[in-house]
């Protein structure tokens, strides 16, 4: 007996607004609710991170929002996942938050800005031109 096994991960940015995915005639569409196996807590994933412009170069701005209060901890990683700059390391208050990213000494290309709290961890995916 002849066994084949393969993997096959998807990520897409855009997969809220509605695109749909296809692959060898099978249709993939965006689930709502989505299901992930996983029980969805909304006291503890009401929390935000996005950043302006995007792609950018020079300057952008990070905004996070946090529905807890909680040690924050916010970095900017390469593709590779090394640690390119630390821009945040406080505890913060609910609310939200401002951060100033500047790109000088940095290559052009795609980074990741990840925020870590005790109730969550995003990351968001961005570009410099």
């Amino acid at each position: 007996m002849f066994y084949v096994e393969f993997y096959v991960e998807f990520h897409a940015d855009t997969w809220d607004y509605g695109y749909t995915l296809w692959l060898d005639g099978l249709q993939f569409s965006p689930c709502d609710p989505p299901i992930t196996g996983v029980p969805v807590n909304n006291d503890l994933n009401d929390q935000e991170l996005t950043n302006y412009p995007n792609p950018f170069s020079g300057t952008t701005e990070i905004v996070y929002e946090l529905s807890v209060p909680g040690q924050v901890l916010l970095k900017v990683y390469d593709f590779y996942g090394r640690e390119i700059r630390l821009l945040d390391n406080e505890f913060r208050k609910a609310g939200k938050y401002f951060v100033q990213f500047k790109a000088d000494n940095i290559r052009q290309g795609i980074y990741f800005v990840r925020l870590t709290t005790s109730n969550s961890n995003l990351v968001r995916k961005i570009i410099v031109n």
